[in-house]
């Protein structure tokens, strides 16, 4: 036996000729039901559900196969009908399909055609029933699917909020410096962050960070980076280490990369991370692969700072060195993270640096002159990558 359905309800008068039928049909399988005429099909209409009704036309007249057949409609999607005609005349078999028949057979036939003829129609009711639970389950799917998005976007417009929380407020001044950022992510969060705290009242400490992917998990990271360095700065504040942190970024992007490579999340970063005394007006720095290298506009002149170092979370005994230079009067310091290559024109990376250092001569006095330049206002988070962009500045 087959998954198909073998209910049939046998339509016919009881003669040798339906014996003969039914003795074949028993033997392939099928579960017989039997009606004498048309007034017992009312009564199988709703306890029955054959894959087949066959039903011997032969002493019907044309009104009564047209009746028969309209009944034989009123069964359960996919019931096939076929009637069994007793001359082979084209009108008669096209009245009977054009009122629902699925099939004709005509007399005499074969038991094997008979069983061949039914066995076809029967696949019609299978083919309903498959088609109605493959949509069942599509539909469930689709459902199931909506959930998770609905579920997954609250997640994300949450996460969202929390890593907006975390971010400082812009801009900020101290003293004669101005320190300021824009992030603008390409999901609903972002693997880009930025950072920046006065400690001791002397101390502008900042850091600019990029974790490789994006979403959810880089977002993240951020998160874990930011724990990671508030813990760091609590302890030299607690402590006033002010010693140290003359000294810092020293030994902060070795910390950093020993710490992501214990979580094992198989995450790293790129990260400049800078110290400005701000009464000595000295930046110290390091750069953790970062690129576009930062950009520094003195005098009118803009070049990028010296410095190079490997990413952070990638190698177990890397080491940074820490870049020292003396501060003018006057300048402005702004780093971008590669996702605002993705947002210019230019054939190759060099022309976007050169784009980027011509920008910072003629624009870069401020943060909303650079977003400006590179056409970023106005854009919220549709970008092909995070864009993110840290200023600072002496005035």
């Amino acid at each position: 036996m087959d998954r198909y359905n073998r209910e049939i309800l046998l339509i016919a008068p009881d003669s040798p000729e339906r014996q003969l039928w039914v003795d074949g049909l028993a033997t392939n399988g099928w579960n017989i039901h039997f009606a004498t005429e048309l007034s017992q099909l009312n009564a199988y209409k709703n306890s029955l559900d054959p894959a087949v009704i066959l039903a011997d036309c032969e002493l019907l007249n044309r009104k009564e196969v047209t009746q028969l057949l309209a009944v034989c409609q009123e069964f359960g999607e996919g019931t096939a009908t076929v009637p069994v005609l007793a001359e082979d005349s084209t009108d008669h078999v096209i009245h009977c399909i054009r009122h629902g028949a699925n099939d004709v057979l005509i007399k005499p036939f074969q038991i094997e055609e008979l069983i061949s003829v039914l066995s076809r129609a029967s696949g019609l009711k299978q083919a309903l029933r498959d088609r109605q639970m493959y949509r069942d389950q599509l539909e469930l799917a689709n459902h199931e699917l909506k959930e998770s998005l609905k579920v997954l976007r609250q997640d994300q417009l949450a996460g969202r909020q929390v890593q907006r929380s975390m971010l400082p407020k812009t801009p900020q001044h101290h003293k004669q410096y101005t320190i300021a950022h824009h992030i603008i992510p390409s999901l609903y969060l972002s693997g880009d962050f930025v950072g920046y705290h006065v400690l001791l009242d002397r101390y502008l400490i900042f850091y600019f960070a990029d974790v490789s992917g994006h979403g959810a998990s880089s977002a993240f990271v951020t998160v874990l980076l930011r724990f990671m360095l508030n813990r760091i700065i609590r302890r030299h504040v607690l402590h006033h280490e002010e010693e140290n942190l003359a000294k810092a970024p020293l030994g902060l992007a070795e910390s950093l990369n020993r710490q992501l490579l214990a979580t094992g999340l198989d995450k790293h970063m790129t990260l400049f991370a800078g110290s400005i005394d701000t009464r000595k007006h000295v930046l110290r720095y390091v750069v953790g692969a970062q690129m576009p290298m930062p950009i520094i506009v003195t005098d009118g002149k803009a070049e990028f700072l010296p410095g190079k170092g490997k990413p952070v979370g990638l190698f177990e005994d890397a080491s940074w060195d820490v870049q020292e230079m003396s501060l003018p009067e006057q300048f402005s310091l702004f780093v971008v993270s590669d996702g605002v290559f993705e947002h210019m024109e230019g054939d190759s990376l060099s022309d976007k640096e050169q784009q980027l250092l011509h920008l910072a001569e003629t624009k870069g006095s401020t943060l909303e002159g650079i977003c400006e330049g590179l056409g970023l206002e106005g854009v919220v988070d549709e970008a092909l990558d995070d864009i993110s962009l840290l200023f600072v500045s002496r005035n």
